[in-house]
Formats: structure tokens, C-alpha cells, sequence
């Protein structure tokens, strides 16, 4: 159960998986209290301190948070921020001249503009760059609607209304010039404080926007003090105290203008923790503590490296159902990874983070070129690199249909690679009844427990149509394992696709 205390407490509301794992490090670290999502929703009548400070890790849980803070001014500040309407009328003095005009997506398909200048169009509440369109004269405005609303449609299934417009957008002027991504913190006294700037360079793939954050001493030698100067003057407005922000900008025309500002949290997804694979820096703790970062001394012994955050995005048209990530082969575009973070790529729309540490500019930006529809294999199937390996130790052998291949608790110490056709797994209970257990396809393996242990087959096989495949002998397989690396994080991904389909199965 939750309680309110007396003193000032720093809260972090989490998802119940989130991140790189650093902010649970601050657990036992008093005054701070980190809860998950869940555990907050259940306390219907909690409510947070004016004096609390409040950081979330994902927009999933903000509105959990708005409705248990009893502080007008906060709430309406951080409404403001969100609200991209809202946002632009408070950076009015800073940008007078810039344009922008709220629209709904009905009225998008007539909205009349200036045919000489170039337009974005965004929902006014929004998510990882969702619904987002750039607009010129000559396109054609009927299209996009269709194209942002079957987006936004889509979107739904993940993120709320309450994160995600689904008919409230705002068109703005559009913005050349690279994009910045940044985290920062108002201390107890209204100072900025920045924890993280990475420059965010604009994919191949639009449908993989966020694929890529990356740091160099030279944006913060660069940009740190021009972003404290629009933090400051930013202030002069909203007068925030102890209040984190992730924002994302343009450098446009030599000036910063902020895309968006995320109040009451700092990069998602772990783009937060990056400072700390790359320097040991908690930017949480520091938000806890009221505490800035030394950023002459962090970068000393590192100033010809480039640190990263990379997304494994799920491909665009691939069935997550049936095909999972070749984790091997992203992994290997990389040439030293600090950690990496596991995501569910059947609920999200990644796969996985990973924090970097290049020393070439170039190795960092081959990444903006990657199509991830080539980074997912089918569940019951091999890599390429881990077929052909196996397709080459073996010998093409030809089966007819309805032929037994072997029967349950025979000596064997041979496998199947199966090239066409399919062959049919199963058991025979007490009653001589028999229980399927697969269903063996093109680009499978059977018969690998009995290669690998010893042990007699724990199961029988037969073939359901004419087959071909390759039969690979126990010595040559097991050669191969030590040889091959992909082959063994291959066979444990399909014996994790077999543990969970059982798991379903008895269940059911």
C-alpha cells in the first residue's frame, strides 16, 4: 500500500519492464520510491505531496499521474506542455513569428495554406512521432488524411487517447535543419539542468523514425549552453521547479526551436539511460539528488567516442505471430555494445534497444539505411547463416508420404533438416491415442534432442506428404554448435517457440 510521508519524496512511476534497468538501482536509496504502473492504479485514493517530485519512464502512465496530483498550477503547467496548441502559444514570446494552426483530420482534407511553404501536420497529443506527415503544395491532402488516420487507428491499440490525438492535429511551419533530442531537469530552484543531448539523424525508413540518438562531445561542446539559454527563457514563462522534460528540436536557421517538449519525464524506452552505459552518469538520481553533472570532466577520457541508442523496430509488414528477431544478426551491425534492452516486439514496436560505443561516425549512421523486415526469421526457422551451415553438413535424402521416420524412444543420433514437404511430430498415450505435438515445415530441424544428449527419441515422426530433406549426422551437428554460433541461439529460440505453444496447449 502507498503512503504519503511527511518529507519531500521523489517518485519514479514505471512500466512494469522498463528501460535499461538503471532507475531500479535507486530502490534502496532513501527518499526516492520507485513504483510500477500497476501498483499506482490500484491506490485509487493516493495522492501525491505538493512538495513531491514526480518523474514518469513512459506517456502510458501519465494520466494515473494527473488525476492523483492535488496541485492545480503543476497540472495545468504540464496540460499546457502536452497540449502542442497550448505549447506554441507559451513559446510566443520566444517565437513570434513562428506559424502554427490547430485543425481537426476532417478539416485537414480542405485546410487552405500558403503554396510557396512547406507544413508538418501532427496530432496535437502524440507518441512516437505517430501520426506525423509533412505537407507541400501539389500533395494531396485527402490521401494524407486517409494515410495518418488508418495510423493513428492503428496506434490505438497501444496507446491511449489520453497520450494520442486521434482527430485533434496541429499544422506548423516546417522545420529544416538536424534534429536534437534532449533531457533536462528545472532543480528546486527553477535552473536547467541537462542530463543527455544526442542528435537525432533522420532514417532511410521513416517508418523507423526514433532508430537512432547518438552523442559526441561536440554537441555538448556545441549546444549545451544554447539549450540552457532556452530553458532559462523558458522558465521566465512557466516557472517550473523540479520538473523533467524531454524535448526534441531543430537547429533551424541557426536558431533551436523545440518539435515538442514531454513534461514530467525524459527520453522513453531507455534513451535516458544512455548517459550511464556511457559514463556511469544517472541522470534519476541526479533529478532525485538536485544534482548537476560535470560534462567537462564526464567527457575528458572520451572525446573521440560516439556513444549511441539504437531501436530494433519491428519490420513494417512482418507477422509477429510467426516470426521473431534475428537478435544475432542485429547485433552484429554494431561493433561494441555497453548493454542492450530485451522489448515485447509482440506488443511494442521494437524489439530491442541496445546502447553503443563507436569510434566511427560512419559505422553509427549505417544503421539509418536498415530495413527490418530482413532482421525477422519465422519462428520455426533457422537463419540463413544457420541453414546453410546445416544444409552443407548434411545429405539430401528423399522420404514418401505417410512413412514413419522414427518411432518414440529409438536409439538415434541423426537429425532433419527439411527442405519440402512436412512431416508430423506426436506421442501415443496410455489408450495407444495419438497426441500431436508439431507440425514440422520447410526450414525446420527434428530430431536434434536425441544429436545433442544421447538420449533415445523422446517422441515419434512421420511424414505427411512426399519430402526431401538433409540428414545431418550427431558428430557433424554437434561439430557445427561450437563452429557456429547462430546455430545454437537459433535452436534456442525454436525450443522456446516449443516451450510456449505447450505452455498454450496445456492450458487450453
Amino acid at each position: 500500500m502507498l503512503k504519503q510521508e511527511s518529507d519531500t519524496i521523489t517518485w519514479f512511476i514505471i512500466e512494469n519492464h522498463t528501460g535499461s534497468g538503471i532507475i531500479q538501482l535507486l530502490r534502496e536509496v532513501e527518499g526516492i520510491r520507485v513504483i510500477t504502473k500497476s501498483e499506482l492504479s490500484s491506490e485509487k485514493d493516493f495522492k501525491f505531496g505538493h512538495t513531491d517530485k514526480i518523474c514518469i519512464t513512459t506517456e502510458t502512465v501519465l494520466d494515473d499521474v494527473l488525476r492523483r496530483l492535488d496541485d492545480d498550477t503543476r497540472h495545468l503547467m504540464i496540460e499546457k506542455l502536452k497540449n502542442k496548441v497550448a505549447f506554441r502559444e507559451i513559446l510566443k514570446p520566444i517565437y513570434p513569428d513562428f506559424f502554427y494552426k490547430p485543425v481537426t483530420l476532417y478539416e485537414l482534407q480542405n485546410v487552405s495554406l500558403d503554396p510557396e511553404k512547406k507544413y508538418f501536420v501532427k496530432p496535437v497529443k502524440g507518441y512516437w512521432g505517430s501520426g506525423g506527415r509533412a505537407i507541400h503544395d501539389g500533395i494531396d491532402l485527402v490521401s494524407i488524411t486517409d494515410e495518418i488516420r488508418a495510423e493513428l487507428k492503428y496506434r490505438e491499440q497501444i496507446f491511449s487517447n489520453a497520450v494520442l490525438s486521434q482527430e485533434n492535429m496541429i499544422i506548423e511551419e516546417f522545420l529544416e535543419g538536424e534534429e536534437y533530442a534532449v533531457d533536462m531537469f528545472y532543480d528546486d530552484q527553477g535552473a536547467p539542468v541537462i542530463t543527455n543531448i544526442c542528435h537525432h539523424p533522420l532514417p532511410k525508413h521513416r517508418e523507423y523514425l526514433h532508430v537512432l540518438y547518438y552523442t559526441s562531445h561536440a554537441f555538448y561542446d556545441g549546444l549545451y549552453q544554447r539549450f540552457i539559454n532556452f530553458f532559462t527563457q523558458l522558465n521566465r514563462e512557466l516557472q517550473a521547479r523540479s520538473l523533467t522534460i524531454h524535448g526534441e528540436f531543430k537547429d533551424h536557421s541557426n536558431q533551436l526551436i523545440p518539435v515538442e517538449l514531454n513534461p514530467l519525464r525524459f527520453g522513453s524506452d531507455g534513451f535516458a539511460d544512455l548517459p550511464y552505459h556511457a559514463f556511469g552518469f544517472n541522470p534519476f538520481l541526479a533529478f532525485a539528488e538536485n544534482r548537476k553533472p560535470d560534462w567537462k570532466t564526464l567527457w575528458k577520457a572520451k572525446q573521440d567516442h560516439y556513444f549511441g541508442y539504437c531501436l530494433g523496430y519491428n519490420g513494417t509488414n512482418v507477422d509477429l505471430q510467426h516470426y521473431r528477431p534475428d537478435l544475432r544478426k542485429f547485433r552484429n551491425l554494431f561493433t561494441k555494445i555497453l548493454t542492450d534492452n530485451a522489448m515485447n516486439y509482440q506488443q511494442q514496436l521494437a524489439f530491442s534497444a541496445v546502447y553503443v560505443e563507436e569510434t566511427s561516425l560512419e559505422k553509427i549512421f549505417d544503421l539509418l539505411n536498415v530495413d527490418f523486415e530482413e532482421f525477422f526469421v519465422h519462428v520455426k526457422q533457422y537463419s540463413k547463416t544457420s541453414f546453410h551451415e546445416l544444409y552443407q553438413a548434411g545429405i539430401k535424402v528423399h522420404i514418401d508420404a505417410d512413412q514413419l521416420v522414427w518411432r518414440k524412444d529409438e536409439p538415434g543420433d541423426y537429425l532433419l533438416l527439411l527442405l519440402d514437404g512436412e512431416m508430423q511430430v506426436f506421442i501415443e498415450n496410455n489408450n495407444n491415442h495419438e497426441i500431436i505435438l508439431d507440425t514440422i515445415h520447410a526450414g525446420n530441424i527434428v530430431g536434434e534432442f536425441s544429436s545433442l544428449d544421447g538420449l533415445p527419441r523422446s517422441a515419434s515422426v512421420r511424414t505427411r506428404s512426399d519430402c526431401v530433406a538433409m540428414k545431418i549426422s550427431g558428430p557433424a551437428f554437434r561439430k557445427l554448435l561450437n563452429k557456429v554460433p547462430d546455430i545454437l541461439e537459433d535452436l534456442f529460440w525454436q525450443q522456446m517457440n516449443r516451450v510456449r505453444r505447450m505452455n498454450k496447449l496445456i492450458a487450453n
